[in-house]
């Protein structure tokens, strides 16, 4: 085996962050070969962990024994070690590097500004390599403005002027970082500012990232600048960034649809220009036989490239195929593809922020479909358990508490069902009462901790609503029940009331559903596909006029979606804010003071396959109402 060989193979653990086993390479190799400073090197970058700098300063001495001389790329790879750590680590490292002679560059100084989490050394940091006359190039520009923006926005900003103060030339990626930065923080004014800085020359780059600085906070503006680039973009991608903002000016959305047929018809599309155009005419809400039949086409003739695909190309191609029909054999072909990814992928590719998501999306698309295949279910299932048993060994013990509290409906082994008041909210920081706080002050547990995990929620409520909610205590249980979420394993079942004689033959409501940040969810168009099963149980005639208890079950989950559903086919819930009229909602007061929605059972597996299910009673102030009705015809005592 050659030296480029191992190179390869400690350089390969190292992305995998398996540094034991690189370390454990390069003793091999130093039995039987003789060992070059690139190997060491390979070995350094092996120890990329917080903390792993002590691991690479100590291969940097066993070079020494080696009678082999330290360069400045192994003291970089030293500080590669700590990124995001303690920047003093990286200035030792650099103290170390002058003792033994040699000389400092801009990738050194680069590598140690991403050692930070304070803010203000990178500006000492700068004006050091300034007196040292090391050249300040755009790279270490970059790196020290991505570094400011996780902790200063106002720093990054002085930064960047300083950069154009000592003649340094940006370019669009500056800009970009600047104006993303100040995103981050809301000051959307700056990111835009800064954005167009970048356009001396006009780049998709500088426009993405005006168009992102606006997002969330002007809407209207992302809109005309994303306009503005029209020219600059391929149909495909215009038509992408369009779903992407959620455009909803139809003439827009029609002149967009037919450039994509027109560039389908002259020259065809990739295997990722395809996925992006299937998902953005779903979320558009473009029904075009024309679209249709031009991408089935192109699909047929980029099966193989599909075969290729990333994760999440296939996730978002099977996402917009959702629903359609003509594309199931598609759709059936991908999957297969999917389970022969995931026996080749490694557990740290699948983490819940990275291409987990990806695969769930899938085996919700292929669900919705009706064509979730058993193979790909179980692949996934054993995949994802997996991942979640090593993020368990990697975070440590748990301490199970919470067993016999009120709020706990049932305990499953790594899972429970706790009981959410109303006015109180799952997470988020948006109110006083806080589930999350209750669960930790309950129970340790790493997933507790971590936001990106959802801290091991698999779902939430409004917060003026009541019901079940199911929580994983560690990190194997969510990964599993989140398989059992996205295949539609779980059935979350609820108790509504709403305005109306609703009919008894509505047994469904599918209707795309479009968020709109701290506005009511709009039902119907465009937007995500969402499902809501419903049976109707009785008619009330109450002082508010005729209602209609309902119970109902969701496929999915997206935000406000029973009540936006219900507004949308003219059958608010009671005593809705969002989604009746100002009088409805003072009328409602006098039959209940919060909004009528209750989720009053879960059904779901535990972690050996055995079926279980928890069930609630309806608050007192929700069943009260009954008492308050004039007359009630029951039409059925069975749920859907």
């Amino acid at each position: 085996m050659s030296d480029v060989s191992y190179g390869a193979a400690i350089n390969a653990r190292a992305r995998m962050r398996a540094w034991q086993q690189g370390l454990g390479l390069l003793e091999v190799w130093q039995q039987g070969l003789q060992v070059n400073t690139i190997l060491y090197n390979a070995s350094i970058s092996a120890c990329s962990t917080p903390g792993g700098w002590q691991q690479g300063m100590g291969i940097v001495r066993r070079m020494k024994h080696g009678l082999l001389e330290a360069d400045v790329v192994s003291f970089s790879a030293v500080m590669n070690c700590e990124r995001i750590g303690k920047w003093q680590n990286g200035m030792l490292i650099l103290d170390r590097m002058r003792e033994l002679q040699i000389q400092s560059n801009a990738i050194s100084y680069s590598t140690a500004s991403t050692c930070a989490k304070g803010h203000q050394w990178q500006q000492s940091l700068i004006a050091e390599m300034q007196m040292r006359q090391i050249e300040t190039n755009t790279i270490m520009c970059n790196s020290a403005l991505m570094v400011f923006g996780q902790t200063a926005w106002r720093c990054a900003l002085e930064a960047f002027c300083n950069f154009q103060t000592i003649g340094l030339q940006v370019n669009p990626r500056t800009c970009g970082i600047a104006a993303a930065t100040a995103e981050q923080s809301s000051q959307w004014q700056s990111a835009l500012a800064l954005s167009t800085q970048g356009m001396i020359l006009p780049s998709i780059v500088s426009w993405d990232s005006a168009m992102l600085a606006c997002l969330g906070c002007r809407d209207d503006l992302a809109f005309e600048v994303l306009l503005e680039s029209e020219s600059l973009r391929d149909p495909i991608s215009f038509l992408w960034a369009l779903a992407s903002l959620s455009v909803s000016d139809a003439e827009v959305i029609y002149d967009a649809g037919r450039n994509v047929i027109e560039k389908l018809w002259c020259s065809g599309g990739s295997a990722k220009d395809l996925a992006r155009c299937w998902w953005a005419a779903a979320t558009l809400g473009i029904r075009s036989e024309q679209l249709s039949s031009m991408a089935t086409t192109s699909s047929r003739s980029n099966r193989i490239s599909f075969k290729s695909a990333m994760l999440d190309d296939l996730s978002m191609a099977l996402t917009g195929l959702a629903g359609m029909s003509w594309e199931l054999s598609f759709m059936l072909d991908a999957q297969t593809s999917v389970g022969e990814m995931l026996t080749r992928a490694h557990p740290d590719q699948l983490l819940f922020p990275r291409e987990g998501k990806d695969l769930l999306a899938i085996l919700f698309s292929c669900t919705m479909a009706g064509c979730l295949s058993s193979r790909l279910w179980r692949v996934s299932r054993t995949v994802m358990r997996d991942v979640g048993s090593l993020l368990d060994t990697r975070s440590g013990n748990l301490n199970p508490g919470l067993d016999g509290h009120d709020l706990v409906v049932s305990s499953m082994g790594d899972r429970y069902v706790i009981l959410k008041p109303p006015d109180w909210e799952v997470y988020g920081g948006h109110v006083k009462k806080q589930l999350i706080n209750f669960v930790k002050q309950s129970m340790s547990s790493p997933i507790l901790m971590d936001a990106q995990h959802n801290f091991g929620f698999l779902h939430r409520l409004d917060v003026p609503s009541s019901g079940l909610i199911l929580v994983a205590k560690n990190y194997k249980a969510f990964y599993d029940l989140q398989v059992q979420l996205h295949s539609g394993e779980i059935s979350r079942e609820y108790s509504v009331l709403s305005h109306g004689n609703l009919p008894a033959s509505l047994k469904e409501v599918r209707a795309r559903t479009r968020i709109q940040h701290d506005l009511p969810t709009l039902s119907g168009g465009r937007g995500k596909l969402s499902k809501t099963t419903l049976m109707l149980s009785r008619y009330m005639h109450c002082a508010v006029g005729m209602l209609s208890l309902l119970l109902i079950k969701i496929l999915t989950g997206r935000k406000h979606q029973i009540r936006s559903h219900l507004a949308h086919v003219g059958h608010p819930t009671l005593r809705d804010k969002m989604y009746t009229s100002r009088a409805i909602f003072q009328s409602d007061a006098n039959l209940s003071l919060r909004n009528w929605l209750h989720r009053h059972r879960i059904t779901f597996t535990d972690a050996g396959g055995t079926p279980c299910e928890a069930c609630c009673d309806l608050p007192a102030d929700l069943s009260a109402v009954f008492r308050l009705a004039i007359w009630t015809r029951y039409v059925s005592a069975r749920p859907p």
